[in-house]
C-alpha cells in the first residue's frame, strides 16, 4: 500500500500533536510534514510534492485561505482539506475547490475519512506506468514537466526537480502520452504544455516553470506558437481538466 505525503499547516503545535496522533491510527500509511504557517508551505511548495494538504484557517502569519489560494496557481488537483472552528470561509473553501471541512476538536473518523478522499485522487490521477530494471513504475502525468531523449533511453523531468531515466525511447513515449497537453516540440524533446512559462523564439525552446527547457525546431515553430496559444485558451475555457 503506497504511503501518503500529508502538508500539515497549522501555527499550534498542540493541535498538530494531536492531528499526528490521529494519523499514527489510520489503516493507510501517512508521512506528515509540519508547516507553521501558510508562508513556510509555499516556499518549498511544488505540484506532486504531497498527496493531502491540512490547512488551519487561522494562523498568525500567511492564513490558509490566502496560501490555498496560491497553491491553487500552480495545483488545481492536490486534494485540500481546511481545519477549522468556523464556518465563516465556506464560500472561499467552495471557490478553492477545498475538498473536506475538518472542525476542531478534530473528530478521528472525519480526519480518516479525508485520507481515504485523498487515497481515491492518488489513484484517479492519470500516470505513465514503465517498466525498469530495479521495477515497475508510475509517475503521475500531471508532475511530467517535459521529457527528453538519450541514446536508447530517455530523460522524464518531473516537478520538484527529480528526473528519472527510463528505457524507452521519446518515439515509443509519444504514443504513451496524450495529446495535448504533451507536445513532440523537437526531435528529442516531448513538452508538458501545462508547465510551460513561456516560448522563446528566439532560442528556439520551450521555458519550463521548473526552470528547465524544452527545444523547439526551427520548422515547427509557428506550430508550437499555435499549439500552446490554443491550449492555453482552451484551458483559460475550463475546456481541458
Amino acid at each position: 500500500m503506497n504511503t501518503i505525503s500529508i502538508a500539515i499547516c497549522e501555527d499550534n503545535e498542540e493541535e498538530y500533536r494531536r492531528l499526528t496522533d490521529i494519523l499514527q491510527f489510520s489503516e493507510t500509511p501517512c508521512s506528515a510534514e509540519w508547516f507553521r504557517d501558510g508562508d513556510e508551505l509555499l516556499r518549498t511548495y511544488y505540484p506532486g510534492k504531497y498527496d493531502l494538504l491540512l490547512m488551519d484557517i487561522f494562523m498568525n502569519r500567511m492564513n490558509g485561505v490566502d496560501a490555498a489560494a496560491k497553491i491553487r496557481e500552480v495545483d488545481k488537483d492536490v486534494p485540500i482539506a481546511f481545519i477549522t472552528t468556523s464556518l465563516d470561509y465556506t464560500l472561499e473553501g467552495y471557490r478553492l475547490h477545498v475538498n473536506r471541512y475538518l472542525h476542531k476538536p478534530l473528530d478521528p473518523a472525519e480526519v480518516r475519512e479525508t485520507i481515504e478522499l485523498a487515497v481515491k485522487e492518488q489513484h484517479r490521477q492519470p500516470a505513465l506506468s514503465v517498466h525498469t530494471e530495479s521495477g515497475d513504475l508510475s509517475l503521475p502525468l500531471s508532475r511530467i514537466t517535459y521529457v527528453e531523449q538519450d541514446n536508447r533511453f530517455s530523460k522524464i523531468y518531473l516537478t520538484g526537480g527529480e528526473m528519472k531515466r527510463i528505457p524507452l525511447r521519446l518515439d515509443d513515449l509519444e504514443k504513451m502520452l496524450p495529446y495535448p497537453p504533451f507536445f513532440r516540440c523537437h526531435k528529442s524533446f516531448i513538452a508538458n504544455l501545462s508547465h510551460v512559462r513561456k516560448l522563446n523564439a528566439e532560442l528556439l525552446l520551450f521555458e519550463m516553470t521548473d526552470g528547465g527547457a524544452a527545444y523547439i525546431r526551427r520548422n515547427t515553430l509557428k506550430e508550437a506558437k499555435n499549439v500552446l496559444k490554443s491550449y492555453m485558451f482552451s484551458r483559460a475555457r475550463g475546456d481541458l481538466s
